[in-house]
């Protein structure tokens, strides 16, 4: 058995700025795009990863470039086995207009995968 972890890079221009949910194994990540002074807009990253062990982040002792480290959405995988996890993305500018927004895109999204919708037809 391994361990695989979906992540997301965590820049030092926003070290704070993510959500990470243990309940519903999400992870959500502003990155504020180059030269966010030039109005630019904010890219929200997300990883829905239900088969999450755990998710945490893992900051570097010391950054490297850009990174201060990285959210990580670990799981137990044994090689052979099917991993899903799930990784999008919106743009301020597009149709995600703030970060409440992102948020709750991404836990509806987990909602919808632990009830999905059945239909039986008759």
């Amino acid at each position: 058995i391994s361990t695989v972890a979906p992540g997301i890079v965590v820049h030092t221009d926003n070290p704070d700025g993510y959500v990470l949910d243990t309940e519903r194994s999400i992870m959500a990540y502003a990155d504020l795009t180059d030269h966010p002074d030039d109005q630019n807009g904010v890219i929200y990253v997300g990883v829905v990863a239900p088969a999450a062990d755990s998710v945490a982040n893992e900051s570097f002792e010391q950054p490297q470039d850009n990174a201060a480290g990285h959210l990580l959405a670990k799981s137990s995988y044994k090689p052979g086995d099917t991993y899903i996890y799930y990784w999008g993305s919106g743009w301020s500018k597009g149709f995600m207009p703030d970060w409440e927004s992102w948020i709750q895109y991404l836990n509806d999204f987990s909602d919808r995968l632990k009830s999905p919708l059945k239909i039986t037809i008759k």
